[in-house]
Protein backbone atom coordinates (compact mmCIF):
# COMPACT_ATOMS: atom_id res chain seq x y z
CA UNK A 1 0.00 0.00 0.00
CA UNK A 2 1.34 3.45 -0.92
CA UNK A 3 2.31 5.82 1.86
CA UNK A 4 -0.40 8.38 2.61
CA UNK A 5 0.10 12.07 3.25
CA UNK A 6 -2.13 14.89 4.56
CA UNK A 7 -2.37 18.49 3.44
CA UNK A 8 -4.05 20.56 6.18
CA UNK A 9 -5.35 24.07 5.49
CA UNK A 10 -6.70 26.39 8.16
CA UNK A 11 -9.70 28.66 7.46
CA UNK A 12 -11.29 31.44 9.49
CA UNK A 13 -14.89 30.98 8.35
CA UNK A 14 -17.07 28.07 7.20
CA UNK A 15 -17.71 29.98 3.97
CA UNK A 16 -13.98 30.04 3.18
CA UNK A 17 -13.73 26.31 3.90
CA UNK A 18 -16.77 25.63 1.69
CA UNK A 19 -15.18 27.54 -1.21
CA UNK A 20 -11.91 25.62 -0.78
CA UNK A 21 -13.81 22.34 -0.69
CA UNK A 22 -15.68 23.29 -3.88
CA UNK A 23 -12.36 24.15 -5.55
CA UNK A 24 -10.93 20.75 -4.70
CA UNK A 25 -14.03 18.89 -5.84
CA UNK A 26 -14.11 20.82 -9.15
CA UNK A 27 -10.43 19.93 -9.66
CA UNK A 28 -11.34 16.24 -9.48
CA UNK A 29 -10.57 15.37 -5.86
CA UNK A 30 -12.86 12.67 -4.48
CA UNK A 31 -14.95 13.65 -1.46
CA UNK A 32 -13.65 10.53 0.28
CA UNK A 33 -10.15 12.11 0.27
CA UNK A 34 -11.38 15.11 2.27
CA UNK A 35 -12.15 15.78 5.93
CA UNK A 36 -13.22 18.93 7.75
CA UNK A 37 -13.13 19.85 11.43
CA UNK A 38 -14.57 23.00 12.96
CA UNK A 39 -16.72 24.51 15.62
CA UNK A 40 -20.00 26.33 15.43
CA UNK A 41 -19.09 29.50 17.37
CA UNK A 42 -22.45 29.90 18.97
CA UNK A 43 -23.32 26.25 19.45
CA UNK A 44 -21.81 26.14 22.94
CA UNK A 45 -24.82 27.97 24.33
CA UNK A 46 -27.50 26.41 22.12
CA UNK A 47 -28.88 22.98 21.44
CA UNK A 48 -27.53 21.52 18.24
CA UNK A 49 -28.09 18.25 16.50
CA UNK A 50 -26.91 16.26 13.56
CA UNK A 51 -27.89 13.12 11.77
CA UNK A 52 -26.97 11.50 8.49
CA UNK A 53 -29.85 10.70 6.18
CA UNK A 54 -28.50 8.64 3.30
CA UNK A 55 -25.64 10.72 1.91
CA UNK A 56 -26.86 13.99 3.41
CA UNK A 57 -25.92 15.47 6.76
CA UNK A 58 -28.68 17.31 8.58
CA UNK A 59 -27.22 19.82 11.05
CA UNK A 60 -29.14 22.21 13.26
CA UNK A 61 -26.97 25.00 14.60
CA UNK A 62 -26.26 28.60 13.75
CA UNK A 63 -24.18 27.59 10.71
CA UNK A 64 -26.44 24.72 9.66
CA UNK A 65 -26.86 25.62 5.99
CA UNK A 66 -23.12 26.05 5.49
CA UNK A 67 -22.21 22.80 7.27
CA UNK A 68 -24.86 20.86 5.35
CA UNK A 69 -23.43 22.21 2.08
CA UNK A 70 -19.88 21.40 3.15
CA UNK A 71 -20.79 17.88 4.23
CA UNK A 72 -22.66 17.13 1.02
CA UNK A 73 -19.26 16.94 -0.71
CA UNK A 74 -17.69 14.70 1.95
CA UNK A 75 -19.22 11.21 2.04
CA UNK A 76 -19.02 8.92 5.00
CA UNK A 77 -18.79 9.49 8.68
CA UNK A 78 -19.43 12.73 10.48
CA UNK A 79 -20.91 14.12 13.61
CA UNK A 80 -20.45 16.24 16.69
CA UNK A 81 -18.08 15.41 19.52
CA UNK A 82 -18.26 17.26 22.81
CA UNK A 83 -15.02 18.22 24.51
CA UNK A 84 -14.59 20.34 27.65
CA UNK A 85 -14.17 23.45 25.52
CA UNK A 86 -17.29 22.85 23.44
CA UNK A 87 -18.63 20.84 20.51
CA UNK A 88 -16.52 19.89 17.50
CA UNK A 89 -18.13 19.26 14.10
CA UNK A 90 -16.37 16.65 11.98
CA UNK A 91 -16.97 15.33 8.47
CA UNK A 92 -14.96 12.71 6.61
CA UNK A 93 -12.32 10.11 7.42
CA UNK A 94 -10.78 12.00 10.33
CA UNK A 95 -13.98 11.29 12.29
CA UNK A 96 -12.81 7.69 12.70
CA UNK A 97 -9.84 8.85 14.80
CA UNK A 98 -12.23 10.49 17.26
CA UNK A 99 -13.83 7.18 18.07
CA UNK A 100 -11.72 5.18 20.44
CA UNK A 101 -10.82 1.55 20.45
CA UNK A 102 -12.60 -0.54 23.12
CA UNK A 103 -10.94 -0.07 26.50
CA UNK A 104 -9.02 3.01 25.31
CA UNK A 105 -10.45 6.12 26.99
CA UNK A 106 -10.26 9.48 25.24
CA UNK A 107 -8.50 12.17 27.26
CA UNK A 108 -10.68 15.18 28.10
CA UNK A 109 -10.58 18.56 26.33
CA UNK A 110 -7.76 19.67 24.06
CA UNK A 111 -5.58 16.72 25.09
CA UNK A 112 -8.21 14.31 23.76
CA UNK A 113 -8.37 16.21 20.50
CA UNK A 114 -4.57 16.18 20.20
CA UNK A 115 -4.61 12.41 20.78
CA UNK A 116 -7.24 11.96 18.06
CA UNK A 117 -5.24 14.08 15.61
CA UNK A 118 -2.02 12.13 16.25
CA UNK A 119 -3.95 8.87 15.86
CA UNK A 120 -4.92 10.10 12.44
CA UNK A 121 -1.34 10.84 11.42
CA UNK A 122 -0.78 14.46 12.43
CA UNK A 123 2.70 14.74 13.99
CA UNK A 124 2.60 15.04 17.77
CA UNK A 125 4.55 18.31 17.55
CA UNK A 126 1.77 19.84 15.41
CA UNK A 127 -1.32 18.40 17.10
CA UNK A 128 -1.37 21.00 19.88
CA UNK A 129 -1.33 23.92 17.46
CA UNK A 130 -4.18 22.39 15.42
CA UNK A 131 -6.22 21.81 18.61
CA UNK A 132 -5.58 25.46 19.51
CA UNK A 133 -6.75 26.62 16.07
CA UNK A 134 -9.97 24.64 16.54
CA UNK A 135 -10.46 26.15 20.02
CA UNK A 136 -10.15 29.56 18.35
CA UNK A 137 -12.99 28.64 15.96
CA UNK A 138 -10.83 28.01 12.90
CA UNK A 139 -11.64 25.17 10.52
CA UNK A 140 -9.20 22.48 9.39
CA UNK A 141 -9.55 21.09 5.88
CA UNK A 142 -7.69 17.79 5.37
CA UNK A 143 -6.77 16.34 1.98
CA UNK A 144 -5.60 12.72 2.26
CA UNK A 145 -3.64 10.88 -0.41
CA UNK A 146 -0.40 10.32 -2.25
CA UNK A 147 2.42 12.85 -2.13
CA UNK A 148 1.53 13.94 -5.67
CA UNK A 149 -2.16 14.45 -4.77
CA UNK A 150 -1.47 16.36 -1.56
CA UNK A 151 1.15 18.53 -3.29
CA UNK A 152 -1.43 19.31 -5.97
CA UNK A 153 -4.04 20.14 -3.31
CA UNK A 154 -1.58 22.41 -1.50
CA UNK A 155 -0.88 24.22 -4.79
CA UNK A 156 -4.61 24.62 -5.58
CA UNK A 157 -5.41 25.83 -2.07
CA UNK A 158 -2.59 28.39 -2.11
CA UNK A 159 -4.98 30.83 -3.84
CA UNK A 160 -7.59 30.50 -1.09
CA UNK A 161 -7.70 32.71 2.04
CA UNK A 162 -6.32 29.98 4.32
CA UNK A 163 -4.06 31.18 7.10
CA UNK A 164 -1.77 28.16 6.59
CA UNK A 165 -1.26 25.10 4.36
CA UNK A 166 0.91 22.31 5.76
CA UNK A 167 1.85 18.99 4.23
CA UNK A 168 2.43 16.09 6.65
CA UNK A 169 4.15 12.97 5.31
CA UNK A 170 3.38 9.37 6.20
CA UNK A 171 -0.06 9.84 7.78
CA UNK A 172 -1.86 6.81 9.13
CA UNK A 173 -5.41 7.94 8.37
Amino acid sequence: MAEEHICISIYTTPGQAAEALALLLSAGFEGSALSLLGRDRWAESQSVGTCRMGNALVYRGTQGDTWEKICSGIPGRGGIWFFEDGPLLVAGRVADSLTTAPGEPMAPGAKGLETALTRFGVPEASAGSYASELSNHRLLLFVHGSLEATDHAQHLLSVTPATNHTLHHGASG
